[in-house]
């Protein structure tokens, strides 16, 4: 859960109140990054009917926004590596054998 879905919800589930600061970031992130490819999809479709816009403008108008693209991954990055971490935590903290009920 932490891993695969969404980083963050694993270690609420597991009682960690990290994990809310872990999912928080993989929101921002995200969203981050999302509002980024449809500003940059918005900027292309806009240059494509725009007959005074050319390649270079659009290539120079992606060159001075793409930190906000890398910047959201890393963010997405982070928060990924760290839900890693806070998942072997929780499986080495775990116990061995389960606990003997008395007969």
């Amino acid at each position: 859960m932490n891993q695969l879905a969404f980083p963050g919800a694993g270690t609420v589930m597991a009682g960690r109140k990290i994990g809310y600061y872990q999912a928080t970031i993989m929101v921002f992130g995200f969203l981050i990054s999302v509002s980024f490819m449809v500003w940059y999809i918005g900027s292309m479709l806009h240059g494509l009917f725009d007959m005074e816009t050319n390649e270079q403008m659009l290539r120079d108008n992606f060159t001075r926004h793409r930190w906000i693209l890398f910047d959201s991954l890393l963010l997405c990055g982070i928060a990924w590596f760290w839900a890693l971490m806070s998942s072997i935590e929780i499986l080495r903290s775990a116990q061995r054998e389960p606990p003997r009920i008395p007969a």
